[in-house]
């Protein structure tokens, strides 16, 4: 059976070990969903400047056929 100053000793261990162990593994739990994050950011801008591009050109294409009086692709008879 432990003594009042083994129980001391234990708990002033676990003081000192337990928090270091704890805050690597967050550390690295931290770092892998940083990584993640910029990842899934860097993605969902390009996707906002590729949707920006297309928004775009789609007003040029409508502009561009209504001057050439060519009927749009979604009004042609094989998309109805």
């Amino acid at each position: 059976m432990l003594t009042y100053n083994d129980e001391q000793r234990v708990r002033q261990i676990i003081k000192d070990e337990v928090p270091a162990i704890v805050d690597k593994a967050v550390d690295r739990i931290e770092i892998k969903i940083d990584r993640v994050l910029k990842i899934v950011t860097r993605t969902d801008q390009e996707h906002k400047l590729t949707q920006a591009k297309l928004n775009k050109l789609e007003k040029r294409m409508v502009k561009v056929e209504k001057k050439l009086k060519i009927p749009s692709p979604s009004e042609s008879v094989i998309f109805t």
